[in-house]
């Protein structure tokens, strides 16, 4: 299997009227994904707000999506489920339908706190004994466990995992973890869009980032990749303000203002949860003005787009 790489786009879920997902809206954000990232993550991120999606819906929209991106380009399915059972069903749903991997959350004890160095290891192993399909995990504090370091590189040493995406987005966490997971021959590392041309530079993976934030991405890429560094450095520059300035609304919100601000509209955060305020927006529609628009690349998963 040829290693994770480049940027990979975190699907968002634009909601209909009715509260179900709009798949008119998918359709379109699928053929914007496809156009410029090297692989999508279907319900894998809090992004997708999967955890908005009754039981259900969430099995339908991670069929229907996995089955319109596969030999588009490559897809990691979420996976992410407090039980090692539920966890491996979603991944066995997943292969079935054809995706190449499993994204799957460190989880908090199903009581509240971070799992200790034997719930958590033994929790990885579990799933991954079980799963038909291999695993990226995913760091992400907010939602899931924030292990002390060596314990995620353990984790990321467990037999069937070959990716982890990080969210801390702290360049010296960041850089050790290139070196300690990914050069010691572990797991690729993908980190956010922030620090993504300090993990590229360093021999990292990538990034996951939700849409727009993957036009950014994608442009870092392709910087890199041309020795480009001063082009590299000005994308970089792009993301310097957002959504840092407005973190406390959530990177989901600011990520669909952002699509919205672009004429990629996917519709506002699901009901009951609010857009950023008018300012806010206003803000977002002139930062993204100088973004880069869809750039014209042939992916790593080596379909040209």
């Amino acid at each position: 299997m040829n290693p994770l790489t480049g940027v990979v786009g975190a699907l968002l879920t634009p909601f209909a009227e009715d509260g179900n997902p709009d798949r008119g809206l998918l359709e379109g954000e699928y053929d914007f994904l496809t156009g410029h990232c090297d692989a999508v993550s279907v319900l894998g991120a809090e992004v997708s707000e999967y955890r908005t999606l009754t039981n259900p819906q969430r099995r339908e929209l991670l069929v229907a999506a996995v089955q319109a991106l596969r030999g588009r380009t490559r897809v990691l399915a979420g996976i992410s489920a407090p039980t090692v059972a539920e966890a491996v069903e979603l991944a066995e749903i997943a292969a079935d339908a054809g995706a190449e991997f499993g994204q799957l959350l460190l989880p908090q004890r199903p009581w509240g706190g971070t799992p200790g160095r034997h719930e958590l290891l033994s929790y990885v192993q579990q799933v991954a004994d079980r799963s038909p399909l291999p695993l990226v995990l995913y760091h992400q504090p907010g939602l899931g466990a924030d292990p002390a370091f060596d314990l995620l590189v353990e984790a990321c040493a467990v037999d069937g995992v070959v990716a982890l995406k990080d969210s801390s987005r702290d360049i010296s966490r960041n850089l050790r973890a290139v070196a300690e997971i990914q050069d010691a021959g572990h797991a690729q590392y993908l980190g956010t869009v922030q620090p993504m041309l300090a993990i590229l530079l360093s021999g990292g993976a990538g990034a996951m980032m939700p849409p727009p934030f993957t036009l950014v991405g994608a442009e870092i890429r392709d910087a890199v990749a041309a020795a480009d560094l001063a082009r590299a450095g000005r994308a970089q520059s792009m993301v310097a303000r957002l959504p840092a300035a407005w973190a406390g609304h959530g990177l989901l919100p600011l990520a669909k203002a952002a699509m919205q601000a672009i004429g990629r509209p996917l519709g506002s955060p699901a009901v009951p949860f609010d857009a950023p305020p008018a300012p806010v927006l206003e803000a977002i529609a002139e930062i993204t003005k100088t973004w880069p628009d869809l750039p014209a690349v042939e992916t790593n998963s080596g379909v040209t787009n």
